[in-house]
């Protein structure tokens, strides 16, 4: 094993506006990231999103994200839209689900991902919280061989955050991957793990 040095330098701006019940965010961000082995691209993208209240206790959100990535050897367009709703049950429980659509073109490959997902979060009165979250999605791919098989990806996460003291919070997360391939009997899958402390700024 050898270590891998990288440094990242990103930026995020843009208004944000309120007109009635609805609220509008128009951010547009930008960055450059290096690795050690001078290897450099440079990203930049916009994610206009705005937000509806139904009422005291629901939201829906219609947001599409634009971005573009290029480094030395291609160009990776990405675009995104995505429909979700979000009820609060009280100060501590709520729910939300929505619906993604993902595409993905570079020089020679394309790719469509629909995603669905929903979770519920909580906040505990010690201060943690939790949120346990699932998605099914389904991609496709296409490129100099042709159409590829859908791929069928489902995924169960469960994560928590906690904050500590002065800006310091911890946060972790456990998740378990199952994907399958259309012409496939067989599914692999895949649990990670994470764990973290940081300090806001």
């Amino acid at each position: 094993m050898a270590p891998v040095r990288a440094q990242g330098f990103g930026l995020s701006t843009g208004p944000q506006l309120r007109l009635g019940i609805a609220e509008l965010a128009l951010p547009w961000n930008s960055g450059r990231d290096t690795s050690a082995a001078n290897s450099t691209s440079t990203w930049s993208g916009g994610a206009p999103r705005m937000t509806v209240a139904l009422g005291p206790n629901d939201r829906i959100r219609l947001e599409a994200r634009i971005s573009r990535r290029k480094d030395a050897g291609s160009t990776k367009r990405k675009r995104t839209t995505s429909l979700s709703w979000r009820h609060s049950f009280d100060d501590a429980w709520s729910m939300s689900a929505g619906l993604r659509e993902i595409r993905e073109a570079d020089e020679s490959d394309a790719s469509i991902t629909g995603e669905t997902w929903a979770s519920v979060d909580a906040r505990l009165y010690s201060g943690w919280r939790w949120s346990l979250a699932s998605s099914l999605s389904e991609a496709r791919t296409s490129g100099g061989s042709g159409l590829q098989p859908a791929q069928r990806i489902a995924s169960l996460s469960l994560s928590t955050r906690y904050r500590l003291s002065d800006g310091w919070w911890i946060s972790g997360e456990l998740k378990s991957t199952h994907s399958r391939y259309s012409d496939e009997a067989r599914a692999t899958t895949s649990r990670s793990g994470g764990l973290k402390i940081y300090r806001d700024f």
